[in-house]
């Protein structure tokens, strides 16, 4: 998980919001028993561009690219189960792949909420150490994160080694060249595979920085 930042709203938000919202609000029963057009109102087409965009087309929560797993969903941070009233509030919008989605299900603790990357540093609440994510001693929110996301789950823990394994290359080949054109080129590709938009960014980089410490 990386630090995120909300883009620009979505026009549309501030058009039809307010009629959305009042819709959802007042719908009597359950989500399951709203028409599509009241309950996946936050799923317009400018809104998800929006949302994929401003999280690098990535889950925010394990960042793995979509194409990886399950099609990713716009959801909410806070289940619209409990607060119907933030059903398109564009800092409650955010893109999460299925997996996800489904292990946060309705989780709403304000004394305790899971990590937001849109709001909090990421690297604050979790600790990394090669394919695996921990929370930080101490860090309650970072514990309840990891254990309600499963952010440790087993097809988490291949695609993560796979991406170590790539950067172990490159890590690999850049140790074996002396100064020169190549072992710039090497490092820059290394710099480019470590920036936002990369599927598990934070992992990467932890990765990297810890393999170049043991080096020196």
């Amino acid at each position: 998980m990386i630090k995120l930042e909300k883009g620009e709203r979505p026009s549309v938000i501030d058009e039809k919001g307010t009629e959305w919202t009042k819709r959802f609000v007042e719908h009597n029963g359950s989500l399951t028993t709203m028409a599509p057009s009241i309950r996946y109102c936050y799923r317009e087409r400018t809104i998800k561009t929006a949302v994929r965009r401003d999280s690098y087309d990535k889950c925010i929560y394990c960042e793995s690219f979509m194409t990886q797993v399950h099609p990713g969903e716009i959801e909410h941070i806070l289940p619209v189960s409990k607060r119907r009233d933030l059903v398109v509030r564009w800092e409650n919008l955010a893109f999460v792949c299925t997996e996800c989605n489904r292990e946060k299900g309705d989780y709403l603790e304000p004394d305790l909420p899971l990590v937001d990357p849109y709001i909090d540093e990421p690297s604050e609440h979790l600790a990394f150490y090669g394919p695996v994510v921990h929370h930080r001693t101490g860090a309650t929110r970072g514990e309840v994160t990891v254990r309600q996301l499963k952010l440790a789950r087993g097809s988490l823990l291949e695609r993560r080694k796979e991406r170590i394994e790539q950067l172990q290359l490159i890590l690999d080949r850049i140790a074996a060249q002396s100064d020169g054109p190549l072992r710039d080129v090497l490092e820059r590709a290394l710099a480019d595979e470590l920036a936002d938009d990369r599927q598990y960014a934070a992992i990467s980089r932890e990765y990297v920085r810890q393999a170049r410490a043991r080096a020196i």
